[in-house]
């Protein structure tokens, strides 16, 4: 064999020995005994084949101590791992035993260059709290890995802080020919702000805020669509995880699943809508900083006018705390009206000043606009709908009273105070609303009147209430006396005229006020030339009316008390009310005076007895349409003095001392078809014999009826 062929043979046996030699499998099990032989085969020039082999190698593998540890999501890099200041942050560490023997943990050291560590766990089938330099894992198989929980308190951490967690673990199978071994791994972090939903407005701290048709509320009609908006920002500096939005609108609104949009883009399978009405939203994770917001078209159902239907939105997220939106509501009806409280009709050209309580000038402005006062004009006037609205800010609202002064032509202006009691937010309030002139107001949500004293809307914003304007329909009045002065004992015949000015008037009352020393003489009062006797109360007599179109004039007597204070001037106002047309609550009042002036006479100590004889068809002592007055019958006083009746059966004792008095009917004087009742009782007006007393002793005029009967 020559050389060349001897080397070829030594590379062909180097060659055959590296073909035998197969790569281990990793951290092949401590013990494990690895044999090789290695063999080489050679053929020469003439085609025989040679073949050799070596002889046996055996090698034990030893037991090797080994580990790695990472932390994972919270390595340290380009990209920060946000923790929300405040929670407790919680960091993991991976120990992966890379040796090939079964091995155990324990905790050398954890460290924290801001925040406190407050915790730390080996997190294995059962979580086992650690503590540094005593603490053993549970054993991990070669290849196998346990997780080291790191709790760190954030608390006090200024925002962007970054900090990190330095680890060390080691070993402790202690039987390897490498012996303990430590490995050491460093997380990192920054402090941020948790995550927090709330106003749409960076700058600005509060909830998120929901409007309808772009207002805190409105009123809408039954079948109208309206349009929510809720507008949210996340204030943190993370972002908020798994942030659903649930908004269970009141009975009366019904959503639209199908409507809702989040960020312009339909929300599809994101939204939905339960069997109880309530509209569920999933918005996923939601990012630091930009503003967001989420639409839903709603319909109004079937409410009494008035009702305040008020919604709020609900946010909630896995890592940030659960938020309730502003509110939002719609008041049923027809709201910030200004109409014709007789026809319903709108009022265009009325000019509405809001003002505060006791002011005159208009008050300065500064809320959200409310349409049609799209520059919140104050005072603003009313177009073709009769609308208007006020926008007021929440530290205007808080100031709780305010007054709306309305005029219009061809009405009477009206002013209406409010008072104001606003929400926790002050974006919406409850507004109570009263009249000063105690003219009529409108039932919220509708035209219609009413008497009640005021009416109130709840949780509104820029709503105040329809507004009833009256025309100036008036009574025209007037009044006089027969004489201009009287004295003592002096007969005084008034005469009142009452119509109405304009259009026709509903209902209508005439009350007359005697002043002090006149007295009415019953059984005079003529209504239009028939006999109407008021309803006295006092001193002030009452006639009643259904309706008031054409003139009425009533009649009445009185008499002057002896003892007038001479000089004394006699006032005497009549008042008439009408109920305005087609309101069945609207008023419209109007005086008159007549004034007489006492002067001194011979009657001025006297006192007078006014009366009747009459037939008393009805046997109940009283005088009614259809008896009649007796002419001619002869009355007595106790001194002998005596009267006869006139034609309508009245007699009067014009000058009597005052005092106690005995009056008797002679029975003799009257005609023979007649005759007095049996009873004697001196106070029974069907008593022959009567006692009274004058205005000294009574304080009122005296009048005596003296009833009788046919035989």
């Amino acid at each position: 064999m020559n050389v060349h062929r001897f080397a070829i043979a030594v590379v062909a046996m180097l060659c055959g020995v590296c073909s035998a030699v197969r790569p281990a499998a990793a951290s092949p099990g401590a013990g494990l005994l690895i044999t090789n032989v290695a063999t080489a085969t050679y053929r020469d020039g003439a085609g025989h084949a040679l073949a050799a082999s070596s002889n046996e190698v055996s090698v034990a593998v030893a037991a090797v101590s080994a580990a790695s540890l990472g932390s994972g999501a919270n390595a340290c890099g380009t990209t920060a791992n946000p923790f929300a200041i405040g929670p407790v942050a919680a960091l993991r560490f991976t120990v992966v035993n890379t040796s090939n023997v079964a091995d155990a943990y324990r905790i050398i050291s954890v460290g924290a260059t801001s925040g406190t560590v407050d915790g730390l766990a080996f997190l294995g089938p059962q979580p086992i709290d650690a503590t540094v330099g005593s603490t053993i894992s549970p054993t991990v198989a070669p290849g196998g890995s346990i997780v080291v929980a790191v709790s760190l308190a954030t608390g006090g951490i200024a925002p962007g802080t970054a900090f990190q967690i330095t680890l060390v673990v080691r070993t402790t199978n202690a039987a390897t020919a490498n012996g303990l071994q430590t490995v050491r791994a460093t997380a990192c972090g920054v402090a941020e702000r948790g995550a927090t939903i709330g106003s749409p407005v960076p700058a600005q701290t509060g909830p998120p805020v929901k409007l309808v048709d772009g207002l805190p509320s409105i009123a809408a009609t039954s079948g109208t669509a309206v349009r929510y908006t809720i507008g949210y920002m996340n204030h943190g500096g993370m972002p908020a995880n798994g942030v659903v939005l649930t908004d269970p609108v009141p009975a009366g609104i019904v959503p639209q699943a199908n409507s809702a949009t989040i960020d312009g883009r339909a929300a599809g399978a994101a939204a939905s809508v339960d069997a109880s009405g309530t509209l569920r939203i999933a918005l996923g994770t939601v990012a630091p900083g930009p503003a967001h917001v989420v639409a839903f078209t709603a319909i109004v159902n079937a409410a009494a006018p008035g009702t305040s239907l008020v919604n709020v939105a609900n946010f909630s997220a896995t890592n940030a705390p659960a938020v309730a939106s502003t509110t939002a509501t719609v008041v049923t009806g027809v709201a910030d009206v200004v109409f014709d409280g007789a026809s319903g009709a709108a009022v265009s050209g009325a000019t509405l000043s809001l003002v505060p309580a006791g002011g005159t000038s208009p008050a300065e402005l500064s809320g959200m606009p409310v349409p049609p006062n799209a520059n919140d004009a104050n005072p603003f006037v009313t177009g073709a709908s009769g609308a208007y609205g006020f926008g007021l800010a929440p530290a205007q609202t808080g100031a709780g009273r305010f007054a709306l002064q309305v005029s219009a032509p061809g009405y009477k202006s009206r002013r209406f105070p409010l008072l104001l009691a606003p929400d926790a937010g002050g974006a919406t309030y409850d507004v109570t609303v009263t009249a000063s002139d105690g003219a009529p107001l409108a039932l919220p949500g509708t035209l219609t009147l009413t008497h009640a004293a005021s009416v109130k809307l709840a949780d509104a914003y820029g709503i105040f209430g329809n507004l009833p304007l009256f025309k100036p329909e008036s009574i025209a009045i007037s009044k006089n006396v027969d004489r201009t002065q009287a004295s003592g004992g002096d007969r005084l015949v008034y005469t009142i005229a009452i119509a109405s000015a304009a259009d026709p008037l509903g209902a209508t009352t005439v009350v007359d006020r005697l002043p002090r020393d006149v007295l009415y003489a019953r059984g005079t009062a003529r209504v239009d030339g028939v006999h109407v006797e008021p309803v006295a109360a006092g001193a002030s007599l009452t006639w009643t009316f259904p309706s008031l179109a054409a003139q009425h004039t009533i009649v009445f007597a009185t008499v002057v008390a002896p003892g007038a204070v001479e000089g004394a001037a006699l006032v005497n106002v009549a008042t008439g009310t009408s109920v305005l047309p087609g309101t069945g609550a609207g008023t419209t009042t109007a005086n008159a005076s007549a004034t007489t002036y006492v002067v001194g006479g011979v009657l001025s100590d006297r006192s007078i007895i006014l009366g009747r004889v009459f037939v008393d068809y009805f046997g109940d002592g009283r005088f009614h349409k259809g008896d009649l007055g007796v002419a001619k019958a002869r009355v007595f006083l106790e001194d002998g003095e005596s009267v006869q009746t006139d034609a309508d059966g009245l007699f009067s004792f014009p000058s009597v001392r005052p005092g106690m008095h005995a009056l008797h009917l002679d029975p003799d004087s009257l005609p023979r078809a007649l005759e007095p009742f049996e009873t004697r009782d001196y106070d029974d007006p069907r008593s022959p014999i009567r006692l009274v007393h004058g205005p000294f002793d009574g304080g009122l005029l005296s009048d005596v009826q003296f009833a009788v009967k046919l035989k």
